[in-house]
């Protein structure tokens, strides 16, 4: 994350509404509120964990975080960060060390963004007019 004074700020990650929307029906906000907290927070430990097993060429290890990120980022409607997981689940032992690297860069271009922006949308959704949660 970006937490230099003299750089702009990281925009927030893009997140499709629905699934976020489709939690604050059936959990109300201070659980989703919850939900999205903790979701976040395995999200950014599964980043830190694909790190490792890339670093140590542990092709196995690899696939399964990445499995595993794709589906946590997707249960967050981080649709385009899961589509890069996949492609690293399904790819890294096939791919040459420079092509996987550029796509666990931009893979970890999201850490320390997870939760702002998951958190940012929810406030978002629950600040909309008419919105009776």
């Amino acid at each position: 994350m970006n937490d230099s004074p003299l750089l702009p700020p990281m925009p927030p990650l893009p997140i499709e509404p629905a699934l976020i929307q489709g939690y604050l029906v059936y959990l109300g906000p201070e659980e989703t509120r919850s939900v999205v907290q903790e979701v976040a927070s395995s999200a950014e430990t599964l980043l830190d964990r694909i790190a490792l097993a890339v670093a140590s060429a542990d092709h196995a290890r690899t696939r399964n975080l990445a499995h595993d990120i794709a589906g946590t980022f997707g249960s967050l409607g981080l649709a385009i960060h899961a589509a890069m997981a996949r492609a690293i689940e399904t790819g890294c032992e096939q791919m040459g060390e420079a092509a996987l690297g550029q796509r666990m860069a931009a893979l970890m271009a999201a850490r320390g963004r997870i939760a702002p922006s998951a958190l940012a949308l929810l406030d978002r959704l629950l600040a909309e007019p008419g919105d009776e949660r």
